[in-house]
């Protein structure tokens, strides 16, 4: 069964940078996605490779970091030698988006300060539309 997926979820160890055989960059992490419903709470592990540029994204990310990662879902199943049935999930990465690229510095929250100006003109203020002295063509 394969399918195109889109998780997001949590590193559960460091990623594992790898060489493929003709020397291109190969990296395999574990993500935790949370897939809880109303009253119970439940985990699934998928397992993230990645080639190439995006192999040496992940690779600089650590466990605990946030990621999203979407390409191709498939689910393996297999036998242990001690005869226990065994499945995992694997997704082949098409793309990584991290938190550190939506969250400048992509580190932890800072907590927010106490701000004196009303919200409205926090705001206000905190947008300003940037000037543009590019000429709008005339198409008519």
């Amino acid at each position: 069964m394969t399918m195109q997926a889109s998780v997001h979820g949590r590193l559960g160890n460091d990623p594992k940078p790898i060489q493929t055989k003709t020397g291109n960059p190969m990296c395999t992490a574990s993500i935790a996605v949370d897939v809880s419903e109303r009253d119970q709470e439940a985990t699934i592990w998928i397992k993230v490779v990645a080639f190439g540029r995006l192999a040496e994204l992940l690779e600089r990310h650590a466990k605990g970091e946030t990621l999203n990662a979407a390409g191709k879902l498939t689910l393996s199943k297999w036998t242990t030698t001690e005869g226990v049935e065994r499945e995992t999930w694997q997704l082949i990465a098409d793309s990584i988006v991290s938190a550190r690229s939506t969250r400048p510095g992509g580190g932890q929250r800072r907590p927010q300060q106490p701000q004196s100006r009303p919200a409205q003109q926090r705001a206000s203020a905190s947008f300003q539309a940037p000037a543009f002295a590019d000429a709008i063509p005339d198409f008519g």
